[in-house]
């Protein structure tokens, strides 16, 4: 992979943003900078005036893990689209057969673990359509690792893993990704290049 501030990759963003471009930016790590605490995630000031800017020339698309509900009060500008868990959520909203009995499933083994998944410091994010299990602040990740893994063991058949950094993601199978989001933008906008910015797996 080449780096985007080498000559190579400063050339390949020229050529794209000179072409009909979509701008799609992840949210967490890309368009505010990891913390702590997830509710204390957002844009700064600075970036946010500047995508307001980028807004007059190129349609921008959010598409990230978070919620939409949860991503609005957060950016400080509003993009073009906004896709939420994972880009299940924004494009098209109809969650895949059998959801109901894979989410029930899941917040009730969460709920079970729930004093060994505290005492290891795994944080249990529930975004209705998607699913995250924090330990980025565990004490040692490798409990913590651990006491996921044993959460997860024979996991439902309507459910799908999906790795992040010091984060596992759940998804519900047979629902789109970010990369069916980018894609279905591209087909609604027309545009002729993409520039993601991402800086997690999902976003690779």
């Amino acid at each position: 992979m080449k780096s985007i501030f080498s000559p190579d990759g400063s050339a390949a963003l020229r050529r794209a943003v000179e072409t009909a471009a979509l701008l799609v930016f992840d949210f967490d790590g890309t368009l505010a900078p990891i913390v702590d605490d997830p509710a204390q995630a957002f844009t700064p000031r600075e970036t946010a005036e500047l995508l307001r800017g980028l807004l007059r020339r190129f349609p921008i698309a959010v598409v990230s893990g978070r919620a939409r509900h949860d991503l609005v009060a957060r950016l400080g500008f509003e993009p073009t689209f906004l896709v939420g868990n994972h880009g299940a959520e924004g494009l098209t909203d109809a969650p895949p057969p059998g959801h109901e009995a894979a989410a029930a499933w899941l917040r009730a083994r969460v709920a079970a673990a729930a004093p060994r998944l505290d005492a290891a410091g795994v944080r249990f994010e529930d975004k209705g359509s998607s699913w995250t299990l924090h330990y980025r602040n565990a004490p040692d990740l490798a409990s913590a690792q651990r006491e996921i893994e044993a959460l997860l063991d024979a996991l439902h058949p309507g459910l799908e893993r999906l790795a992040g950094k010091c984060c596992v993601n759940l998804v519900l199978v047979g629902a789109p990704t970010k990369g069916h989001a980018v894609q279905a933008l591209v087909a609604r906008t027309g545009a002729r290049s993409v520039v993601f910015m991402g800086d997690d797996v999902t976003d690779e």
